[in-house]
């Protein structure tokens, strides 16, 4: 399964833009006005673009240092992944993504994670069902 270090993550974040449509009711004119605004993805929605994309690393190596293979980009997803994890994110965060809308069968579990070392947070999956469980560890 791809698994990260969040710096992918991170830097796509940074490249990429998710739009909000808010509608209000009342215009100088009497009609309904729609207002747009854009934001950073979370870490979640971010690994789910990448997911969408098929590669691991779109930005690299321009951003984020790869190394370059000559004859094929192993950073490229050949098949849907069940789970893909990405380390060192800003919070627990974990997502079932289906492989298609016609397809419910093929699910792959997205799950950030934060450092450990700052949070204390480990993660349980359950390689049989693709479950989640948060553990946190507290220093006594």
């Amino acid at each position: 399964p791809p698994i990260t270090d969040g710096a992918n993550v991170r830097d796509l974040q940074k490249h990429i833009l998710t739009s909000t449509h808010s509608q209000q009711e009342d215009d100088v004119d009497g009609g309904e006005t729609n207002n747009v605004s854009f934001e950073r993805p979370s870490e979640i929605a971010a690994m789910q673009k990448l997911l969408e994309f098929g590669h691991i690393c779109p930005t690299g190596p321009t951003t984020v240092p790869t190394v370059p293979h000559p004859l094929q980009d192993p950073m490229v997803l050949k098949f849907w992944p069940h789970i893909f994890v990405s380390g060192n994110c800003s919070k627990f965060a974990t997502e079932l993504i289906p492989s298609s809308p016609e397809d419910s069968t093929r699910s792959c579990r997205i799950i950030s994670l934060p450092s450990f070392c700052e949070t204390g947070e480990a993660v349980l999956l359950n390689l049989a069902n693709l479950e989640v469980e948060l553990l946190r560890f507290e220093d006594e």
